[in-house]
């Protein structure tokens, strides 16, 4: 019967003929996290990462155990270039580093670094949290916005079938979403006015998108 490499080896260790002496893969991933910190920063950031995973008042799920301390080094990283400890970070720190941040990397990284200054007011690290009253709010994310009449071409020109040339040209040229492109029926475009109606707005047709249509459909019919 096969056994699991991992119950073999907890048996080999329980008899005392093998020892493992490899170090962690916790370990060397938290090393790499918390180079270049200053040391200060260093040590309470380690206290605070091993108490994620060892549990405690702030412990968290495994998957956040690892995410967390990804999602703060860039600050950290940032503040050691003039600061020894946390209790030097103030509120305006914070507000400066998110700042240059939006959608869910803002959130995310607000996030940790929140969950990190409030183990520190906890422990008595700083003197005062940074975070509070800093809203996470919901993600901003950018406007789509269509490219170029040249872009769309060169991206156009790269698809394989007519289908997925005008799927590309729907979503460059007119900035359509994936359930926008399947809804699309023949009423929808009217191409006498030059005009497409994409989520119940018409909008003016582009010299691309039409002739890639009449492709498409003469294609069709000749099937």
């Amino acid at each position: 019967m096969d056994l699991p490499i991992g119950h073999v080896v907890t048996v080999l260790e329980e008899m005392g003929i093998f020892e493992d002496d490899t170090e962690p893969c916790f370990e060397r991933w938290l090393v790499a996290r918390l180079e270049g910190l200053a040391p200060g920063i260093r040590a309470e950031s380690e206290r605070w990462t091993r108490v994620l995973r060892d549990g405690g008042s702030r412990s968290l799920p495994r998957r956040k155990v690892w995410l967390f301390p990804n999602q703060v080094r860039p600050a950290p990283l940032e503040w050691s270039k003039c600061y020894d400890h946390l209790r030097e970070v103030t509120r305006d720190d914070i507000l400066a580093h998110v700042k240059m941040l939006h959608g869910h990397r803002r959130r995310d990284q607000l996030v940790a670094l929140r969950s990190l200054s409030t183990w520190a007011d906890r422990q008595g690290l700083i003197f005062r949290e940074p975070t509070s009253r800093i809203k996470v709010g919901q993600n901003a994310y950018a406007v789509r916005q269509p490219l170029l009449p040249e872009q769309a071409k060169r991206s156009v020109a790269a698809a394989t079938t007519l289908a997925a040339r005008l799927v590309l040209a729907l979503a460059a040229v007119h900035a359509a979403r994936v359930a926008q492109v399947a809804a699309r029926m023949l009423d929808d475009v009217d191409l006498g006015s030059h005009r497409l109606i994409i989520a119940g707005r018409a909008r003016p047709l582009d010299d691309l998108t039409p002739e890639l249509m009449v492709e498409l459909l003469a294609y069709r019919r000749s099937r």
